[in-house]
């Protein structure tokens, strides 16, 4: 359990299979988006980035910057350099997969 951060990165040359995708929109499996329910990530966002609109990322940069940052230098020195948020990607229903999608009336 914890926040939903990238650490770091692989680069590599070669080639690899297209993975295809079963969706056409990224929002297709949003519980919010597509039935109206949920919006957990909304009310977990601390620095408000996320709204029935989408994901502000020039709300989320600032905090995770500079709220997040010096959180992190203090508490852990050695982690300098990294910085995260995650918050509203951690503790809801599509944090671990794809959530059950709601039943529709008459289904």
């Amino acid at each position: 359990m914890g926040k939903a951060v990238r650490f770091g990165s692989l680069v590599v040359k070669m080639k690899l299979p297209v993975t295809t995708r079963p969706y056409t929109d990224q929002r297709q499996y949003c519980l919010f988006f597509n039935s109206g329910t949920c919006g957990q990530c909304i009310k977990r966002c601390p620095a408000g980035a996320v709204s029935r609109a989408g994901h502000d990322k020039n709300l989320c940069r600032p905090y995770a910057f500079d709220v997040n940052m010096a959180h992190i230098k203090a508490t852990w020195p050695e982690l300098s350099g990294a910085y995260a948020c995650g918050l509203c990607q951690a503790n809801v229903p599509c944090e671990k997969g794809i959530p059950p999608q709601p039943k529709r009336a008459g289904k």
